[in-house]
């Protein structure tokens, strides 16, 4: 193999296999997360693939610099535009600057309500990956028996006399009482 790569175009982006660096990125991450959390990996190439096809389509028309573009947009900080005192615009000039300057701030303010709203839905959900991993073991099983006769209690360590007595009874019977006739097999 050559120790060099020569790219076939100027703005070829980095390739992983086949897959540009941020679609390898895109892919692998979330098939990590879902393989190491949920031991799922057919979920996590779902997942990965799906998201892959997004950012592909989002790509799409305007090539691989569109999310650089878009993250720059979104990460930017808010400075308005300032006018310079010795430029004057006149007539069609001034007009088109205008137009520009207000679509700017209108990109501005949807820039920053779906910023606010990322940053909620990022904060949600690592409120939520939080709490499934303190209520993980916190789970209860309670067997009760097929016939209750008395009141019981069942808490974590300990469980009531009448509990073990209808339980016993219960296994006992489901246990002791099945034969080859009651059970329907044939002789």
């Amino acid at each position: 193999m050559d120790k060099y790569h020569i790219p076939q175009h100027l703005d070829t982006p980095f390739k992983i296999v086949i897959w540009t660096a941020d679609e390898f990125l895109v892919f692998v991450v979330p098939f990590l997360v879902v393989l190491s959390i949920f031991n799922a990996p057919l979920t996590g190439v779902a997942i990965g693939g799906g998201l892959m096809m997004i950012l592909k389509k989002l790509k799409g028309e305007e090539g691989h610099h569109f999310l650089l573009h878009l993250t720059y947009l979104v990460s930017a900080t808010r400075c308005p535009l300032q006018s310079d005192s010795t430029i004057v615009l006149s007539g069609d000039r001034r007009m088109k600057h205008l137009l520009q300057y207000s679509r700017l701030q209108h990109l501005i303010q949807y820039r920053n309500g779906y910023l606010i709203l990322a940053s909620i839905s990022l904060i949600l959900n690592m409120l939520l990956v939080l709490a499934i991993f303190l209520l993980i073991g916190h789970e209860r099983i309670v067997i009760v028996p097929s016939i209750i006769e008395k009141s019981f209690w069942v808490t974590e360590n300990q469980v009531s006399p009448d509990y073990l007595l209808q339980m016993s009874r219960d296994f006992a019977n489901l246990r002791l009482n099945v034969t080859a006739s009651n059970a329907g097999i044939p002789a």
